[in-house]
């Protein structure tokens, strides 16, 4: 049995802002489950969603099909909603520990990959590269006279500029293609797969927008 998938959508929204199992049987009925939910209503089949959050209303949810025999008891609704609760749980941890590894792996001024994880990517990205025999290209670049930007109009001012620059460059950024601060005022850009001719194509796109807005970037 399949159900079209702006059904099932539905089904799980509501699902997961009642934040408790739903049964919908195959005959049109919908019922909540709790606790006091009388096994015998549970016969027939019909799908079973139980959200696996903990309290999120954008959590996961788990569907189950009901084909019918013996209905589930109200100790089996019991289980399945602890277990749903223990899934969830390990969920909300592993996008919690995700988020903390991303912000780790970021500079905090322009939002761009950090010097250490440059590091790490190029180290990887070369072995990759090289063992699939890949041309890789590697993109250095720094602001000229930024110092001169900081002094003249402060680092607020500064700051701006490298978010400015550094928003260009992750929109450019495709695919493979990694962006990140090296430090200061330096960039830098991966990009896996890509000629020397197409990476100066790359770079020369890029001085261009620069220059546009009254930037000079040596590359």
């Amino acid at each position: 049995r399949h159900l079209p998938l702006s059904v099932r959508a539905e089904r799980v929204k509501l699902a997961t802002r009642n934040a408790s199992p739903i049964v919908f049987h195959d005959d049109g009925a919908r019922q909540a489950l709790t606790q006091a939910t009388e096994a015998s209503s549970l016969s027939g089949p019909g799908t079973l969603y139980i959200p696996l959050s903990s309290g999120r209303k954008d959590g996961a949810v788990a569907e189950l099909t009901l084909v019918g025999g013996a209905p589930p008891t109200t100790g089996d609704v019991a289980l399945l909603q602890t277990l749903g609760a223990e899934i969830g749980l390990a969920l909300e941890r592993t996008r919690r520990f995700e988020e903390a590894r991303e912000q780790a792996d970021r500079d905090f001024v322009t939002g761009l990959y950090n010097h250490r994880f440059v590091q790490g990517e190029l180290e990887r990205t070369l072995r990759t590269c090289a063992r699939q025999g890949r041309p890789l290209s590697l993109v250095l670049m720094d602001i000229d006279n930024f110092k001169q930007i900081n002094d003249t109009y402060g680092h607020p001012a500064g700051d701006r500029v490298l978010k400015m620059v550094a928003g260009h460059l992750a929109s450019i950024c495709k695919g493979e293609a990694r962006a990140g601060r090296f430090g200061g005022d330096e960039f830098t850009v991966l990009l896996p797969g890509v000629s020397r001719q197409e990476a100066l194509a790359f770079t020369h796109s890029h001085q261009e927008w620069a220059a546009g807005r009254g930037l000079q970037l040596r590359e």
